[in-house]
């Protein structure tokens, strides 16, 4: 289970996290999650993993830190 995240600017120079969130949805407890380029400069992958590495389906939030443009 991998979720896009698509912004409306490129995204290629800046940073970003992810972390589980318990909203009382999702399938199990997020053990771990990572947040990766896409194959486009506009778009985030992220994944979570659960204890066993299994993917899985967890609700999540990104932060993203974008450098200024002049």
């Amino acid at each position: 289970l991998v979720c896009a995240v698509e912004f409306p600017r490129n995204v290629t120079e800046c940073s970003y996290t992810t972390s589980p969130i318990d909203q009382g949805s999702g399938s199990g407890e997020a053990a771990m999650s990572e947040a990766f380029p896409g194959s486009d400069p506009d778009t985030v992958l992220v994944v979570m993993w659960n204890d066993e590495g299994t993917l899985i389906a967890h609700d999540w939030a990104m932060t993203v830190v974008c450098p200024t443009t002049s």
